[in-house]
C-alpha cells in the first residue's frame, strides 16, 4: 500500500510541474500583390511549429506581447492583415487547458515584394507564306521584362488563369507557333525562386504583312500657281485613297527624300498644306502597318501658272453653286463666244468635259454626278483664252 501511494504522489507531482512551451516558429511570408507592404496572413499555418507535440493546450494570437501575456485582444488567425508594412511580429500564446499555465513566443510576418517587371515591346514577324502563322522565340524579350540577374525564372502561358496557377506552361518557348492571327497575347510569369512570389506581364506577338506596293501615281499632282513664282500649296492628303487603294489600316506619311521615307525621319508636318521647295518636285509616300512593315512610292508635284490666262474674255462666265452637288449651272452674262468646259482633278487629269454631257447652253447645266466628292479645277476655254477656277464637289 505504501508503494502505491508513493507512485501516485510521484505521478501527480510530475503532472503538476509540467511546463507549457511556445516553440519559436519560422517566419510567415506572403507576396505583396499591390506592392504597398500589406497582405493577409493565415496565422494558423504556424500552429504546428509553435505547439510542437503538446496536447491539452490551446493557441491564440495577439498583436503585442502584453496582450499575449494577459490573454486579451485575441486575433482572428485565418485572415490577419499586418498593421506594420513589410515586417511585423505578432505573438502566440500557448495555454494549458486544465491548469491555465501559458508560454508566449513571437511570430515574424514578412511581406515580400513581387518581382519588378515591365510590359515588353511586341514581337512582330513578317508572314512569309501568307498563312498567318510563324515560329516565335518568346524568350527574346526577357531582358525587357525583368532584370535577369535576379534569381528569377520565366514561364510562358497562352491563358492568364494558367499563368496565375502555373498550369500548362508553353514547352517550346523558342519555336512557338501562334494559334491566333494576326495577333495573340502570351502571358509571362516571372517567379522569384527564393520566395515563390511572381508577377505576370502580357507579351503581344503578331504576324504582319508588308503593305502591297502602293499605286504608282503616273500623273503629276498639279496646283495652280497664282503668282507665277513656282511655289504653291498642296494638300497631299488628297492622294491617300489612291496610294492605299483597297488596303485598310495603313498609316500614310510624306517625305521630301527617299532616305527620309526609308528611315521615317523629317516627315512633312502638315501634309494638308505643303508648300513645294522646287518646281517640279518629287515627293515620297510611306505606307505602314501598325507593326511597322512599310512600302514606299513616289510622285511629282507641280505648280502650274498656265492653268489660267490673265487676259481673258471669259471672266464674265460664272457657275454656281460651289460647293456643288450633282449639277453646275452656268451663266454667260452677255458673253456670246462659244466656250468649252473642262473639269480637272488635282493630279492634272481631265475627268469631265463639255462633250461628256449635253451641250452647255447660254444658261445651261453640267452634270457632275459621276464625280467623286473632292476638290477639282473647272477650266473654261474660249478660243485661245481660258480661266480656271476651284470647284468643290460635295
Amino acid at each position: 500500500m505504501k508503494t502505491i501511494s508513493l507512485l501516485l504522489l510521484l505521478t501527480g507531482s510530475q503532472w503538476l510541474n509540467a511546463q507549457v512551451t511556445a516553440y519559436p516558429p519560422s517566419p510567415l511570408t506572403t507576396c505583396d500583390t499591390n506592392n504597398d507592404g500589406f497582405a493577409t496572413f493565415d496565422l494558423s499555418m504556424a500552429e504546428a511549429e509553435i505547439i510542437g507535440g503538446q496536447t491539452e493546450v490551446q493557441l491564440t494570437f495577439h498583436e503585442t506581447q502584453a496582450d499575449a501575456e494577459a490573454g486579451t485582444f485575441t486575433l482572428s488567425p485565418l485572415n490577419y492583415t499586418n498593421i506594420d508594412p513589410y515586417s511585423q511580429t505578432v505573438f502566440g500564446r500557448v495555454e494549458a487547458i486544465v491548469t491555465g499555465e501559458y508560454a508566449v513566443t513571437g511570430l515574424e510576418l514578412v511581406v515580400v515584394f513581387l518581382p519588378e517587371t515591365n510590359t515588353p515591346d511586341p514581337i512582330v514577324l513578317i508572314d512569309t507564306d501568307g498563312d498567318g502563322h510563324e515560329l516565335f522565340d518568346l524568350t527574346i524579350r526577357e531582358s525587357e521584362i525583368a532584370d535577369t540577374s535576379q534569381n528569377i525564372v520565366f514561364y510562358y502561358f497562352e491563358i492568364l488563369s494558367d499563368a496565375e496557377t502555373n498550369q500548362n506552361p508553353i514547352a517550346l518557348t523558342t519555336t512557338y507557333e501562334n494559334i491566333e492571327t494576326p495577333e495573340q497575347t502570351i502571358y509571362v510569369r516571372v517567379e522569384n525562386l527564393d520566395t515563390g512570389c511572381f508577377s505576370i506581364e502580357p507579351l503581344l506577338i503578331a504576324v504582319d504583312t508588308v503593305p502591297g506596293v502602293p499605286v504608282v501615281l503616273e500623273d503629276d499632282f498639279v496646283v495652280f500657281d497664282a503668282d507665277g513664282d513656282g511655289i504653291a500649296q498642296f494638300d497631299l492628303t488628297l492622294l491617300i485613297p489612291e496610294i492605299t487603294g483597297t488596303q485598310s489600316g495603313l498609316e500614310v506619311t510624306f517625305y521630301e527624300t527617299e532616305t527620309d521615307a526609308q528611315n521615317k525621319t523629317n516627315g512633312v508636318d502638315a501634309p494638308e498644306a505643303y508648300e513645294n521647295i522646287t518646281n517640279p518636285q518629287t515627293m515620297y509616300a510611306r505606307t505602314e502597318t501598325v507593326y511597322g512593315a512599310f512600302a514606299l512610292t513616289s510622285f511629282t508635284i507641280f505648280a502650274d501658272e498656265n492653268l489660267s490666262t490673265p487676259e481673258l474674255g471669259v471672266e464674265a462666265v460664272t457657275f454656281y453653286p460651289n460647293p456643288a452637288g450633282d449639277y453646275i449651272h452656268f451663266d454667260r452674262q452677255g458673253v456670246t463666244n462659244d466656250y468649252v468646259v473642262e473639269i480637272i482633278s488635282l493630279k492634272g487629269q481631265v475627268v469631265l468635259t463639255q462633250q461628256d454631257t449635253s451641250e452647255v447652253s447660254l444658261s445651261g447645266m453640267l452634270d457632275i454626278s459621276r464625280l467623286k466628292p473632292g476638290v477639282y479645277f473647272l477650266k473654261i476655254t474660249s478660243g485661245n483664252k481660258q480661266i480656271t477656277k476651284k470647284l468643290i464637289k460635295k
